[in-house]
């Protein structure tokens, strides 16, 4: 399967990936029709209402694969080097996505400054560096 047809949108979006994790992600997401700025702002939320997570040294949320039933299924990873994951993950509903999706790019962003810059989208952009071992 080409990228181009598991981004068949009628329109093209540029965007830049750090690794082969982030560029995977992008594949997932974009099979299953995920807007990624809105999925970016969901891991954000996510984040913010599990702050004990900080606690376990979770840097970020990976998504992993969309059930048969739609929910997102998220892995938790942890800010080491190099990063690992967690044996424990996270299902969300799609409809959570799905309604930041219907937000107005601007809006997002306005609510995130800096989850985005150019074409480099990522909740990573928000958190500050993990810190040297």
């Amino acid at each position: 399967m080409s990228v181009g047809a598991l981004f068949d949108t009628g329109r093209f979006q540029v965007r830049l990936c750090f690794g082969l994790e982030e560029l995977r992600e992008k594949v997932v997401a974009g099979e299953a029709g995920l807007d990624d700025l809105a999925l970016e702002v969901l891991k954000a939320q996510l984040m913010a209402e599990h702050i004990e997570w900080a606690d376990l040294g979770v840097r970020t949320l990976r998504l992993d694969h969309v059930e048969p039933d739609g929910r997102l299924a998220f892995l938790l990873e942890r800010a080491t080097e190099p990063p690992t994951v967690l044996d424990v993950g996270l299902l969300v509903e799609r409809a959570r996505h799905d309604r930041l999706a219907a937000t107005p790019w601007q809006a997002l962003r306005a609510g995130y400054p800096g989850i985005a810059s150019g074409p480099h989208v990522s909740v990573l952009r928000l958190a500050p560096a993990a810190p040297p071992a």
